[in-house]
């Protein structure tokens, strides 16, 4: 709530310096040389508060005396005003408090006014007061009677005291005539104990601070508004009603001199209108508006990044498969040519072959079928033969290895102690030649297992394959004894070497198509290859697409949060601020604000009141002035004699 405040203060004290107090500033400025003298009972009575003509109106007096009780005049309350003066050294204390009060006076008949003054004086006319220690009796017949009185107490409403310091000490003002460097000026205002609050509740304090721009420069506040006023920098601090506050001025001075400084009080409602915040408010329901607007743009702007991150993203894992299969076709595309190739030397072979058959003749192809069952009982014993060559090579390797096992390991506890017994035993031929035995065995053993035993596993894998691709002989030898059983005899055989003839002008036509095919195929795993090579580049820019929607994608999405939140958080804000707008300037309506008088509480019919303080000034010693010998004007005796001559 203070920090609250102190906003709302900053932006009425800126109000407030935009707005001159009217009359009470022309009566500051216009009070401000008499001032200045203040102290004895001459000093006491200003120009500025005297009317224009303050000689008795006899008419008038005849008037008054004529009107009757019940006229309306004198009906009429007495209205009075109060301007109260004080004067302050240079650190803030009073010095003396003086009062002008001015009273209407319709009904001019005798009039008494309450107050503990030392001195009072007539500033109207010249009748007479009866001056009494708590009240001034007046006997004016002026229908505005204004009168001075010098007040017995030298308390204000309000605490006041200015500090200075130069260059970061603190210094008292009578030391900072004629001083040089940067200025600190600090007013401190506060509630005073023991005074009528309804004034420092009620009041709003204006100080202005007057530099002279040949003394002064860089003058900087954070409180107060400086503006240019000829060659002078004119200061003005503001403390609204109920706050205590510190108000600072610093400054670069050289053979420094201040004028004094001059603080007014009256009542807030005179120095300040309330603003109307309608505008303001009308502006915030505008705003929401437009933030809900922006939320459903946010929204909407959302829903298609997502979408376009999604795209993205899918866009990317599909050129990631697509990039994994032209990677594999590339990798398969060699093997791919050579697949190729050898189908078409095969078709070429077969080609080629039956181009090479000679003319057959009937008795041959006769023979032929007995000649295919001969080759398949070949085919059969072949793989009976290899079978069984599997199965006995098996054995030979695992009699091999239980060989290799019962030989000496190497690296066995064994070893040292069969090198220990060859060393101590040099010259025993037996003990050497089985130590040597020993050691070759150990060799036998690990050149056995590091190279001739894989190799003899690597042939066992590839009898197995033998023996497997065995079935294939027996295969084959079937199918050739389906072949001998298919070749006819007799009239059919004839037919059979027609088809072989076909069959020959076919597989040559087959042959041809098939290279054309081929060239289609290499050239077609070429371009495999280069959009491989190629394709990675592309890839990656949809990598970085991909990458750069997801953030995005992020990016929109914590917007749209955010808007979403600010419209959420701003929602009622209007009514919000209209409530904080109405509690603020709860705490400053004066409207229930009745004035009273300081002066005493038995003046009645008080209509206003409102204070003046002037500081003492800070300035040089002055050297006195010399007095100036001035003729003395002659008389009208010496002027007569001139003109006769005497």
């Amino acid at each position: 709530m203070r920090a609250r405040l102190n906003t709302h203060q900053a932006k009425l004290s800126a109000a407030l310096r935009s707005r001159p107090f009217g009359l009470l500033l022309a009566t500051v400025l216009g009070l401000h040389s008499a001032l200045m003298g203040f102290g004895g009972a001459a000093s006491l009575s200003y120009a500025a508060h005297v009317p224009e003509s303050t000689a008795p109106d006899p008419q008038g007096a005849q008037e008054a005396q004529a009107s009757q009780p019940g006229d309306e005049a004198s009906r009429a309350p007495a209205l009075r005003d109060e301007v109260v003066y004080a004067k302050l050294n240079a650190s803030g204390t009073v010095h003396g408090i003086y009062a002008v009060t001015t009273i209407e006076n319709p009904a001019k008949s005798p009039l008494e006014d309450f107050g503990a003054f030392d001195a009072v004086r007539n500033l109207t006319d010249t009748s007479s007061l009866q001056h009494a220690p708590d009240s001034v009796r007046v006997t004016s017949h002026a229908e505005q009677f204004t009168y001075q009185g010098d007040l017995v107490t030298k308390r204000l409403p309000w605490e006041l005291r200015i500090d200075y310091t130069l260059d970061g000490k603190q210094v008292m003002p009578s030391a900072l005539a004629g001083t040089s460097g940067r200025l600190e000026l600090a007013l401190h205002t506060k509630q005073a104990i023991g005074i009528d609050p309804v004034f420092f509740e009620h009041y709003v304090l204006q100080a202005t601070v007057t530099l002279d721009g040949s003394r002064a420069s860089d003058v900087q506040s954070e409180t107060a508004s400086i503006v240019m006023a000829g060659s002078q920098r004119v200061a003005t601090f503001t403390i609204l009603p109920g706050k205590e506050a510190v108000n600072r001025l610093s400054a670069q001075v050289s053979d420094f001199e201040l004028a004094s400084v001059q603080i007014a009080a009256i009542p807030f409602s005179m120095a300040f209108d309330l603003p109307d915040t309608s505008g303001l408010t009308a502006g915030l329901d505008d705003l929401l508006v437009a933030l809900a607007l922006l939320d459903e743009g946010a929204a909407k702007l959302k829903t298609g990044a997502d979408g376009l991150s999604s795209g993205a993203a899918s866009v990317e894992a599909g050129s990631s498969s697509l990039q994994s299969g032209l990677s594999r076709l590339a990798q398969q595309s060699g093997l791919i040519n050579s697949g190729s190739e050898q189908i078409l030397t095969a078709l070429d072979l077969v080609a080629g072959t039956l181009g090479q058959i000679p003319e057959l003749d009937l008795e041959t192809i006769k023979r032929l079928p007995a000649i295919l069952d001969r080759i398949a009982d070949e085919f059969d014993d072949a793989a009976t033969q290899v079978a069984n060559l599997g199965g006995a090579y098996q054995q030979a390797i695992d009699d091999l290895d239980a060989l290799m096992q019962n030989l000496p390991q190497t690296n066995g506890p064994l070893d040292q102690l069969v090198a220990d017994l060859a060393a101590n035993n040099q010259g025993d031929a037996t003990i050497q030649a089985l130590a040597q035995y020993y050691f070759a065995s150990q060799s036998l053993v690990s050149s056995y297992y590091l190279t001739v035993r894989p190799a003899l596993a690597d042939i066992n894998t590839y009898l197995q394959q033998l023996i497997d691709n065995s079935a294939l002989l027996d295969r084959l030898a079937d199918a050739l004894r389906g072949l001998a059983d298919g070749i006819p005899d007799g009239a059919a055989l004839e037919g059979f070497l027609d088809q072989i003839t076909g069959l020959l002008t076919g597989m040559q036509q087959l042959a041809g198509s098939y290279r054309v095919f081929h060239q289609g195929l290499l050239s077609y795993n070429e371009g495999v290859l280069e959009l491989n090579d190629s394709y990675g580049g592309f890839h990656n820019g949809l990598e970085e697409l991909a990458a750069g929607t997801g953030l995005y994608q992020a990016g929109v999405s914590d917007y749209a949060s955010g808007v979403r939140s600010l419209r959420l958080a701003t929602d009622g804000l209007p009514d919000l601020v209209r409530d904080q707008i109405d509690e603020f300037m709860a705490d400053y309506q004066s409207s229930d604000f009745t004035p009273v008088s300081f002066l005493s509480d038995k003046n009645a019919d008080t209509r206003s009141v409102q204070f003046v303080f002037v500081t003492d000034p800070i300035e040089k010693p002055r050297p006195p002035a010399h007095a100036v010998e001035v003729p003395a004007e002659p008389s009208i005796l010496d002027r007569l004699l001139a003109l006769f001559g005497q």
